[in-house]
């Protein structure tokens, strides 16, 4: 059985490349909105998963128009880490926890997304070094898209009515086959490998925005090092000064474990301070 080691992560990420714009976007559309092409194949399931088409289209308008900016983000990491220790004549092996904490600006540039000032604990350090446990990237992704994008093609349920945060929401459950996973990726050693997710959208009832989204992988095959893996991204307007109001991720929890004798890692996401990019100008003498 050959493992491959998650080294660069997990990644939620999009099939093409997002393209930027200076306009300012609504970040929610109204529901009178008739629902374009590209995600009217959502209304052929039902006339419940109205909600659903609008957000893909809201999303397919985040896609088009998010500008250039930048945020802080902070990641708590606790990931469990495998020893051996001698007892006696025996070699006694367990886990012990380790945590750190990363700090970053990530930056959204021409629909790529990239991190500098990386500081590990407080010390500057890069993303080159070996990653313990799993780390996510392209959190910018317009919200929703990875799940309810055409190629995607889910399954989805309706499930009932949640509260986050004050905040009434109609919950949609779907399903992803690995046939149909076009969206999200996990970066291996040499590979990308695609598993089959479910997870679930919840969806404010009184804008129609997306307030979170939850992906859960399933039947992954048995070389690929991790297996359990589930992640929840919540999503809110953000107003980005001189640009804007768009729907961006706020916060993320990733979870994972190792596929045999497993080994279990969280990473805790916060994303703050976002602001218009200004690149700075190299004057040549």
């Amino acid at each position: 059985m050959r493992m491959i080691p998650l080294l660069a992560v997990m990644v939620a990420t999009l099939t093409g490349q997002l393209a930027s714009s200076n306009q300012k976007p609504n970040p929610q559309i109204p529901k009178t909105v008739p629902v374009r092409l590209e995600c009217s194949w959502i209304l052929d399931e039902g006339p419940q998963f109205e909600p659903v088409a609008h957000v893909c289209q809201a999303a397919q308008f985040t896609n088009r128009d998010l500008p250039n900016f930048v945020c802080d983000q902070t990641t708590w990491r606790s990931n469990e880490v495998a020893i051996k220790k001698q007892v006696g004549r025996k070699v006694v092996t367990g886990k012990r926890p380790m945590r750190d904490v990363i700090t970053s600006e990530v930056r959204y540039i021409d629909g790529k997304t990239e991190y500098v000032n990386v500081r590990a604990n407080g010390r500057p350090t890069n993303l080159d070094f070996p990653l313990r446990g799993m780390w996510t990237e392209g959190e910018f992704a317009p919200p929703g898209l990875c799940v309810v994008g055409s190629q995607t093609r889910p399954i989805f349920v309706y499930r009932g009515e949640d509260d986050i945060d004050g905040m009434s929401a109609q919950v949609f459950d779907y399903e992803v086959s690995k046939d149909k996973n076009q969206s999200w990726k996990w970066k291996l050693d040499n590979e990308e490998y695609l598993p089959s997710f479910r997870g679930s959208l919840w969806i404010e009832k009184s804008t129609g925005r997306l307030l979170r989204v939850s992906q859960e992988a399933f039947d992954v095959d048995g070389w690929v090092l991790w297996k359990d893996v589930a992640v929840t991204t919540d999503y809110r307007n953000v107003k980005i000064p001189d640009l804007g109001e768009y729907s961006l991720p706020v916060g993320s929890v990733t979870k994972s474990c190792t596929q045999n004798d497993p080994l279990c890692s969280t990473n805790t996401i916060a994303i703050r301070n976002c602001r218009k990019f200004a690149a700075k100008a190299h004057v040549v003498e």
